[in-house]
């Protein structure tokens, strides 16, 4: 499929109560239209509104879970006449302190994100780490994430749509070290191993090494 550029423009909105001092819950309206900017899209899915309501919760939810979760409905439009699609909608961000040195994070999304080559993704994503601070200038963290993107396209002759689904499984670590007051350096690994079924037979399935060293500096 072509690449096509592309312009999105989100809005939100969100309502707060705010419970107790350490617990808030919200419920959130969230609009996004996605335009392709090369004026041929008459078989493509780029052209399209995502609806999303989604209720929530946010804060210390205990003395050593914290974070915010929130479940919804998410819809998509497309302006081809093509139907629309919709999904249970997913989002989290917890962390469970096991000590002052040493916590896990949980995070979980699921939604829609329009490509550039005219296909409609629902990503579902969950990553579970490890974060533990070795000295007072050392912290690490450890990762494992799966996650699984179903692609919905218009087939070439454009008279319908078609589906085809990639998972993918990752792993890594980073350690960071903060030298002075100014500057801090991090680095670290990560593999992801992908894995995409096509709905006329066959697939493919590749992996991906990343090394990375940075080196932040504020002044």
């Amino acid at each position: 499929q072509p690449y096509q550029d592309m312009a999105t423009l989100p809005i939100y909105a969100r309502a707060f109560y705010i419970y107790s001092e350490k617990l808030d819950f919200f419920t959130e309206y969230n609009y996004s239209k996605t335009r392709s900017m090369s004026g041929d899209s008459n078989a493509s899915l780029l052209d399209s509104a995502t609806h999303g309501v989604n209720f929530g919760a946010q804060g210390q939810l205990s003395p050593k879970l914290s974070g915010n979760a929130n479940i919804g409905y998410v819809r998509q439009v497309y302006d081809s006449g093509f139907p629309g699609q919709g999904s249970l909608s997913l989002g989290s961000g917890l962390q469970w302190t096991l000590n002052r040195k040493t916590a896990i994070g949980f995070n979980l999304s699921r939604g829609f994100t329009p490509s550039p080559q005219g296909y409609t993704m629902l990503n579902t994503t969950g990553r579970l780490s490890l974060n533990h601070r070795f000295t007072d200038d050392v912290s690490g963290t450890t990762y494992l994430s799966y996650g699984t993107a179903d692609y919905t396209y218009a087939d070439a002759a454009g008279l319908g749509t078609r589906s085809s689904t990639m998972d993918n499984f990752g792993f890594g670590a980073d350690l960071s070290k903060t030298i002075n007051k100014y500057f801090n350096m991090s680095g670290g690994y990560n593999f992801s191993y992908f894995d995409r079924g096509k709905p006329t037979g066959g697939g493919e399935a590749y992996g991906r090494h990343v090394v990375r060293v940075d080196l932040n500096g504020r002044f």
